[in-house]
């Protein structure tokens, strides 16, 4: 019963073995060979002439994956090309950055100091110099200063020269005669809330002519010191300042200190535009501080009050009982004088103190 179905197997396999001999007969020499040219031309040729045919389904899915390629392709190189854009309109920018530089010629000052600077003198120009030089690094300067060796001198002092401002000549008088004291002034807001501040007293201030000529030896000697040159400005502005307080009154000295307070703040602030002995820049100042007409001046104690009405809303002023020293003088002749017109030596309104009798007999009455 088995022997027919056994035979067909074996015919079977007959067949196929037969099958497989005669592909390896047809296989071509290089195919036989194991295959070492299969590198060649002709072998990729025969290759791809063996190569089976697509079908529909594959090849719609290259078609797609080559376009999915393709658009990622796209999309990286116009990412690229935006972050070379990005990268180059940084640099633009920055480009445009450096080319707008701030131009300081351009300001209007720059026009009318380039103007000044061509009319200044010698003289001027080296000590503008100086003070950019020390605008340059202030601090260092102050260092160097005070390693050079100078003449005894307040650090405020020395400060306020570099940084072209003016000096405190009552600090200063009060450095080489006693320190000054800090103090402690409590201030009241009211309601019981009070602050304390702290505040420095100078033991000797610059009241008069005497006490102005000891602090400008002191800072004549250290301005010698960091500028050098500058001997003949400073002694013309010192005869200057001298003939103001020989004449007038020794209770004209606070008024002539104060002014001469200003004409060294205007110069300090002009840091090398205007020196010591230009003294035709102090007119104004001078017309205003030491004029009775000026805005600035303070009438000293003990000179006669301006001529006016005789009554200040609708009251008479009270006569002091101090005399009037310019009635004795011979310069007050207002009737509504505050100050009694009496003689200084035997107190008589008959007669002013340079006619009293007891002082041409050397006796006060």
């Amino acid at each position: 019963m088995l022997e027919p179905w056994l035979a067909q197997i074996d015919a079977h396999e007959k067949s196929l073995a037969d099958a497989a001999d005669r592909g390896r007969q047809r296989q071509p020499p290089d195919d036989a060979a194991g295959g070492q040219n299969r590198g060649s031309p002709n072998a990729r040729s025969r290759s791809r002439g063996r190569s089976r045919p697509r079908s529909r389904s594959q090849s719609r899915h290259g078609r797609r994956r080559h376009d999915r390629r393709r658009r990622h392709r796209r999309r990286s190189t116009s990412s690229s090309d935006s972050d070379s854009e990005s990268d180059s309109s940084a640099d633009e920018a920055e480009g445009h950055a450096k080319r707008r530089k701030l131009d300081p010629s351009l300001f209007d000052w720059e026009v009318n100091r380039t103007i000044q600077n061509a009319v200044l003198s010698p003289a001027h120009l080296a000590v503008k110099r100086r003070y950019e030089n020390f605008s340059a690094d202030p601090k260092e300067c102050l260092r160097l200063i005070k390693n050079s060796h100078p003449p005894p001198f307040t650090d405020n002092g020395l400060r306020a020269i570099v940084y072209g401002s003016v000096v405190n000549f009552d600090e200063v008088h009060s450095y080489f005669n006693s320190p000054s004291v800090p103090t402690t002034v409590t201030h009241s807001l009211g309601n019981g809330l009070v602050f304390q501040t702290a505040e420095t007293s100078y033991a000797h201030k610059v009241v008069n002519r005497d006490n102005w000529k000891f602090v400008w030896d002191k800072y004549e000697e250290i301005l010698n010191h960091i500028f050098n040159g500058r001997q003949a400005e400073l002694r013309r502005y010192y005869k200057f300042i001298n003939n103001l307080f020989q004449r007038r009154h020794p209770s004209m000295d606070p008024q002539v200190i104060v002014f001469e307070k200003a004409c060294r703040a205007h110069i300090a602030s002009s840091r090398g535009t205007m020196l010591f002995n230009d003294i035709h820049e102090f007119i104004e100042l001078k017309e205003s501080y030491l004029e009775v007409t000026g805005l600035a001046y303070v009438a000293p104690p003990g000179e006669a009050g301006t001529s006016g009405s005789s009554r200040e809303g609708g009251r008479p002023k009270k006569r002091r009982r101090e005399i009037c020293r310019n009635w004795n003088g011979g310069r007050c002749s207002a009737d509504d004088c505050r100050y009694r017109h009496v003689c200084s030596n035997c107190k008589s309104n008959d007669h002013s103190s340079k006619s009293c009798p007891s002082r041409n007999t050397g006796k006060s009455v």
